[in-house]
């Protein structure tokens, strides 16, 4: 039977939540944020509505240059218990239609819908919109879909016609969809690697779905080189499935003021490894890495990550090799503004020989969120309010 995949995305999704409530602010620029305390408008835009991004402004941008650009805005503390509770109902909806879906974050889901749809692409398109009509309905809510033979082509489907539109690629179509694509629209492709790409002579996707697979290799390694061969092309075999935890638990938060002080920020991140290792207790996770993201005056992100050949469940551990990574950050003269301590590579404490599954997934997909989300990120992972971490900025 012919494989029919879907990815559905919540159109701004905290913001549009914000709208639903003050049904006043629709229409008019809305910016989501999560303040530091420190002044007025200290801290970060979490995301923004239509009206917003058209005025220039973005997610993880200063909330004081957002103010600037959208003088006239309302800028809303981020209320994440919220749009958490929102989520869970929306999930409930897909589930209602789907016998196997994949929650990817707090806005979006994919569903297999080959064998409800009996591998019909037109009878998938009206499983979508039924879905998409009674999120509408129940949580007065749109929402942008994708549907593909696999969950890349679902994945960049979803993005052609935001908000609240409807995409379709059958298989025989895919070469099209994808030819004449600028190559940076191409799932896990990030500034950086387009870059590369153009000084190499690739521009669209079309021109590098006629690279070689050793060319490939050879300036992205191996991993990569041959995730470029196959999305380029538009070949995905990750599969649909439901994800049964976390794949990191993290806590982020803002020094009193900047500092260049190593004693003040080892203890700071002493306790916040003691946060972390408190929820980890509380949801009976054990880990085998940890991550120390440093963010410094003018926004500048920097992680270092410690991986580990078995399973870790002491605070012993944990603050060891977080203080271990501090150590080995160079401030190279500049202040530390935020901190943040992260585990990752999750399983259930007693849950032997499993575990080795994250967030990032095994396969195509899996492979281009890790690259997009590397350290060389200016954001550091640190701001996507989508998982389910406890941030304090």
């Amino acid at each position: 039977m012919q494989r029919i995949v879907m990815l559905l995305d919540m159109d701004y999704f905290f913001a549009q939540v914000e709208e639903r409530g003050e049904p006043g602010l629709k229409g008019k620029p809305l910016i989501v944020c999560i303040f530091s305390g420190r002044g007025e408008f200290g801290g970060v835009v979490s995301t923004c509505n239509y009206e917003a991004r058209k005025l220039g402004v973005r997610s993880g941008m200063p909330i004081a240059f957002a103010k600037k650009k959208a003088k006239d805005g309302a800028f809303l503390p981020a209320d994440f218990g919220k749009y958490e509770r929102a989520s869970e109902r929306i999930m409930q909806i897909v589930k209602k239609y789907a016998k196997t879906t994949e929650q990817a974050s707090i806005d979006e889901a994919y569903a297999e819908l080959g064998e409800e749809s009996e591998g019909d692409f037109s009878k998938a398109a009206e499983i979508a919109q039924k879905i998409k009509d009674e999120i509408l309905q129940r949580e007065k809510l749109t929402c942008s879909v994708g549907i593909g033979e696999n969950k890349l082509i679902a994945k960049m489907a979803a993005e052609m016609e935001k908000p609240n539109g409807l995409t379709v690629v059958k298989p025989q179509e895919i070469g099209k969809f994808l030819h004449g694509m600028e190559v940076g629209k191409l799932f896990g492709v990030g500034k950086k690697t387009e870059g590369k790409l153009h000084a190499l002579g690739v521009k669209t996707i079309g021109e590098l779905a006629q690279k070689d697979l050793l060319f490939l290799t050879e300036n992205f390694g191996n991993s990569f080189g041959k995730y470029l061969f196959d999305a380029s092309k538009g070949k995905d075999d990750e599969p649909v499935e439901e994800r049964e935890e976390a794949g990191q638990i993290s806590r982020i938060a803002s020094f009193p003021k900047d500092t260049q002080d190593k004693k003040e920020i080892e203890g700071f991140v002493s306790r916040l490894a003691e946060d972390v290792f408190k929820r980890a207790g509380e949801e009976g996770m054990e880990f085998r890495q940890v991550t120390f993201t440093a963010i410094l005056e003018g926004l500048e992100a920097h992680t270092k990550s410690r991986t580990f050949e078995k399973y870790e469940s002491s605070i012993e551990v944990l603050q060891k090799t977080a203080m271990e990574l501090v150590r080995e950050f160079d401030l190279r003269g500049k202040k530390m503004r935020r901190a943040g301590v992260r585990i990752g590579m999750l399983q259930k404490k007693g849950k032997a020989g499993a575990g080795e599954k994250t967030n990032e997934g095994n396969g195509s997909a899996g492979r281009a969120a890790k690259n997009r989300n590397g350290a060389g990120n200016k954001l550091a992972g640190a701001w996507d309010a989508a998982q389910k971490n406890l941030f304090d900025f």
